[in-house]
Parts: C-alpha cells; sequence; structure tokens
C-alpha cells in the first residue's frame, strides 16, 4: 500500500512539473521565403551535399523561412543560363524569378585532408550580398554550415518590399536566353551535384622520361626513352594517350637509335580522402620501327603539383620488348 501511495505522490509531482515547464516552438514562419540552389560539390562524397542540403533546409526554416517550392525554383533556374558555381547576379536573379526573397547558394570541397565551404546569399530587395566561408572535418562540417547561416542569413524583419518590387522589374523585364537549357530535378542534380562526373573530354601533354632494365640473350640491357604524350580524358578519370618519343637502346657492344610509338588506355583510381592523389593503371601498345610490338602494364602515382601541373611516377611497369 505504501509503495503504491509513493508512486501515485511522484506521478502527480513529475505531470506538474511538465505542465510549468515551457514547450520549445519553432519561430512563426514570416511569410517570406528563400530560394536554395542546389549544391555545387567537389571531390567530395555524394552524400555529403545531401547532408548539407537537409541541414541548409532546417536551419532556414529555423530561421522563420519557408522554402520556396521546387516547382517555382526549376521555373527560375529554366530561365538563367547559370555557371557552376552560380554568380552572385545569377543567384539574385533565380531568387526574384522564383518569387523568393532571399536566395541561398553553397559550394562545398575538399582542401588539406578538411571540408571546405562558401556560402553566399542574394535578397530579392538588394541588400547585401552575404558571404561566409567554414571549414571542418567529417564530424563538425554540418555544425558549421549551419553556423554560417545563422549569422549570414538576414532575419526576415530586415526584409525591404518596397525596394524588393523596384528591383523585381528589373529582373523580370530581361528575356530569357534564347536557347537556355531545360532544366527539371534530375538535370540539376546531375549537373551540379558533382561537377567532377561530367563527360566533357580535357587534353593534357605529358613529357616522359623512362629507363628500362632487363635480361636479353643471357645478357643484360638498359634501354632509355624520352618523348611526350597527349593525353585525352573522358570523364574524370578515364584517360587516352597517344606518345612518341626517342629510343636509347643498348645493342650488346654499342647502342642505337630508334623511336617508339604507343597508344595507352588509362584508368585513374582514388583512395585518399582529400581527393588530391590518383593512382593510375595504365595498359599500353606500341611498336618499335623495323624491330617489333611494344606492350607495357604499369600503375603508379600521379597528383597536382600546382595550376595545371601534375607530377607522376610509374611506381611498376612490366613491360615486353621485340627488339631483333
Amino acid at each position: 500500500m505504501l509503495r503504491r501511495l509513493l508512486l501515485g505522490l511522484f506521478a502527480i509531482v513529475a505531470s506538474t512539473a511538465r505542465a510549468q515547464t515551457p514547450i520549445a516552438t519553432p519561430e512563426a514562419p514570416s511569410g517570406l521565403s528563400v530560394a536554395i540552389l542546389p549544391i555545387v560539390a567537389a571531390d567530395v562524397d555524394p552524400i555529403v551535399p545531401q547532408r548539407v542540403m537537409e541541414a541548409v533546409r532546417a536551419t532556414v526554416r529555423e530561421a522563420g523561412y519557408d522554402v520556396v517550392s521546387e516547382a517555382a525554383l526549376v521555373r527560375a533556374m529554366s530561365a538563367v543560363r547559370l555557371s557552376s558555381p552560380p554568380s552572385p547576379s545569377e543567384v539574385w536573379r533565380v531568387t526574384a524569378l522564383a518569387g523568393a526573397q532571399r536566395g541561398l547558394s553553397i559550394r562545398v570541397g575538399v582542401a588539406n585532408g578538411l571540408y571546405v565551404g562558401e556560402l553566399f546569399v542574394a535578397s530579392a530587395d538588394g541588400s547585401g550580398p552575404y558571404r561566409a566561408e567554414f571549414r571542418g572535418d567529417g564530424g563538425t562540417f554540418l555544425d558549421y554550415v549551419v553556423e554560417a547561416i545563422r549569422r549570414t542569413l538576414p532575419a526576415p524583419s530586415t526584409y525591404d518590399a518596397e525596394a524588393a518590387r523596384r528591383y523585381s522589374a528589373v529582373a523580370t523585364s530581361t528575356p530569357p536566353p534564347a536557347t537556355a537549357p531545360s532544366w527539371s530535378t534530375a538535370t540539376f542534380a546531375r549537373t551540379y551535384a558533382n561537377p567532377r562526373t561530367r563527360t566533357e573530354p580535357r587534353y593534357g601533354i605529358t613529357f616522359v622520361s623512362e629507363s628500362a632494365f632487363g635480361r636479353a640473350q643471357g645478357g643484360r640491357y638498359y634501354h632509355h626513352g624520352l618523348g611526350a604524350r597527349m593525353d585525352f580524358a573522358f570523364g574524370e578519370n578515364v584517360v587516352v594517350g597517344l606518345f612518341a618519343g626517342y629510343l636509347n637502346l643498348d645493342v650488346g657492344a654499342s647502342r642505337a637509335s630508334n623511336l617508339l610509338f604507343f597508344a595507352q588506355l588509362e584508368d585513374r583510381l582514388q583512395f585518399v580522402s582529400t581527393g588530391r592523389a590518383r593512382f593510375p593503371l595504365r595498359l599500353a601498345f606500341g611498336y618499335v620501327p623495323f624491330n617489333g610490338p611494344f606492350l607495357r602494364f604499369s600503375g603508379g602515382l600521379r597528383f597536382p603539383v600546382g595550376g595545371p601541373f601534375e607530377l607522376g611516377f610509374d611506381l611498376l611497369a612490366p613491360t615486353f620488348w621485340w627488339i631483333p
């Protein structure tokens, strides 16, 4: 009996405490909305922009804004030829055409082993622009994203509706480009979610110096080659190369000169989180004039050294020569 009495008293006290505790409610919507452009991401796992977008949407609503509908955003993007990442003027125009009061664009990437990002906020009333940069590791990056939005996104009470009406006339008076792309959710997710997946070919020249050691007919030999390879990259990791170069051949008692031509197929692998280093695997077929075919399998390391330049090493390259 005593036990039941004590439990009853405890339940009454607990319910009273709950009744006196204020319930946290989200800030009421202000009637203003934010156009959130697709996240522009480079060298990061596809899950990163998804998590960033979820954090952005939640923080925008927490600030008292609505998120503009996807249909309105798509219509606005269809009328603007967006670059990647979009310029401030493009973000502002998409914001005005979508009927939103603020526009938000974020790009994320990787630098020195950390996630880095840049936030840009445009306002249809002409105020701003507002910018912020942030960085963090895998465990803290989203916290920094949220903190950057909170300190950068202006409060709804600062919005100047009269100025926005004047600027809106400017935004809507310019006709859309005659060749504007046709946007859909799938289109801008494929184009902007990860620019590394684009398939336009890129071109480059690789200068090569290589030494070959081996045995033939009971003796050792040393060959050396110098040349250049024209590379054609399709997508991020598939590269086709055409090589032409000079060969200095060990022919026993003396040395001889010749040429080497080959075509090469390369697949670049990535194992590190920074996204900078690549580990190419290559297969090459070629020919040494007046002698015979050339075959090589190779694997190595390739990493950027600044600007458009890269430095590479073949760490293992078994090669077969037919040189009578």
